[in-house]
């Protein structure tokens, strides 16, 4: 559970905050006060949308990330899962093998 939690929450809010930092900070300049030029606030206008655009993409591609290195994990686990179990399972034919054959031997 715990580990889900990192997988899910923690990595990807660590991706977040170091994918938006840059975005949201960089060519931020703000219109200054007393000034009405219109332009300066169109080209404000522009990055603003451009870094929202780039944002929403990193956030995308962080969840999507986020959930295939989930499913990457979760499918070692089952994986190793299934290889303990038929360890297991070709012990006990092995065992059943040697037992039609009048061989018996306690493990120690």
């Amino acid at each position: 559970m715990l580990e889900q939690f990192f997988m899910k929450y923690v990595w990807s809010g660590t991706g977040m905050v170091m994918v938006s930092l840059p975005i949201l900070s960089f060519g931020a300049t703000f219109p200054k006060i007393g000034q009405n030029d219109s332009k300066e606030i169109k080209v404000f206008d522009s990055h603003v949308s451009e870094r929202t655009q780039y944002l929403t993409t990193a956030r995308i591609l962080l969840i999507s990330a986020a959930d295939a290195i989930e499913r990457l994990m979760s499918s070692y686990k089952e994986i190793v899962a299934l290889a303990g179990y038929t360890h297991r399972v070709a012990g006990m034919l092995k065992v059943f093998e040697e037992t039609a054959k009048g061989i018996y031997y306690k493990n120690k």
